[in-house]
């Protein structure tokens, strides 16, 4: 896979992700339109876009995961509300 590659399917998982729709099934269509072969080697690169994507999102809510995650009654609060 070229850096290229990588930088296509990187851009998918990251705007597939917050759409309603599957991210990885995103990934294989677009890795099936640049005839990157999908060999079991390339499960570890989605594994690292789908961490990429858990990263920014902890960064970005950085204070908000910590205010639940120090605040025991915000951690049961959240838990009733699911």
């Amino acid at each position: 896979m070229s850096l290229l590659d990588a930088l296509i399917l990187g851009l998918v998982q990251g705007f597939a992700e917050f759409l309603p729709i599957s991210s990885s099934a995103h990934l294989r269509l677009v890795k099936w339109l640049l005839s990157v072969p999908d060999a079991e080697r390339l499960l570890y690169f989605d594994l690292v876009c789908h961490g990429g994507t858990l990263l920014a999102l902890i960064l970005f809510l950085r204070r908000e995961v910590w205010a639940v995650l120090t605040d025991i009654r915000k951690i049961a609060l959240y838990s009733l509300a699911i």
